[in-house]
């Protein structure tokens, strides 16, 4: 699998996390009383989430294939998925609006906020609903170009989850840059 798991899961700035490959967070266990693990709630809401990094849907084959990364992220069981490198009718990407095609394709909620341009950016789909979303641009700084960002609220049982996805400068010489844009 293109995912790589670990154990996390709470009030964690997820943009910060990096997102080459992905990462995925089970669920948290509940904290221990008196040194033993309480066990979990019926009622505890469950949520699995992901990142992962599209590469303009183009597979390590160096081929166009959205439909290997929809069953990547199907293989995951995520509930939320945030997608980087997303293109909405690149050419370098096929013409292909990844975005809306996952979407339909996994039948999840979609959020999109646009990157480099409109058709190039990230997003969010969930099998929750998405009660709102918002997106902005960063600043470019050293980098070779705009970076952005989605955010979203998903419905979670009674409570809420605010979930972002973005994709900071990644070039060794944009430290600074990647540290104001987180």
């Amino acid at each position: 699998s293109r995912l790589r798991w670990a154990a996390a899961l709470g009030p964690v700035p997820l943009l910060a996390v990096p997102a080459w490959l992905g990462l995925t967070w089970p669920t948290v266990e509940p904290p221990a009383e008196n040194g033993v693990a309480a066990e979990p709630s019926d009622a505890a809401p469950q949520l699995r989430v992901a990142t992962y990094n599209l590469h303009y849907s183009i597979s390590g084959a160096g081929r166009l294939d959205p439909e290997q990364q929809a069953e990547v992220v199907e293989s995951g069981g995520a509930d939320v998925v945030m997608l980087q490198e997303v293109v909405r009718g690149w050419p370098i990407g096929g013409g292909l609006d990844a975005a809306s095609w996952l979407s339909r394709r996994l039948g999840m909620d979609l959020a999109y906020g646009e990157a480099a341009e409109s058709r190039f950016g990230n997003a969010v789909l969930a099998n929750r609903p998405i009660l709102e979303s918002w997106s902005g641009r960063m600043d470019r700084g050293d980098g070779p170009m705009h970076r952005g960002f989605v955010g979203v609220t998903v419905a979670l049982g009674d409570d809420t989850l605010n979930v972002w996805s973005t994709h900071l400068q990644h070039r060794d010489d944009t430290t600074a840059t990647r540290q104001k844009q987180a």
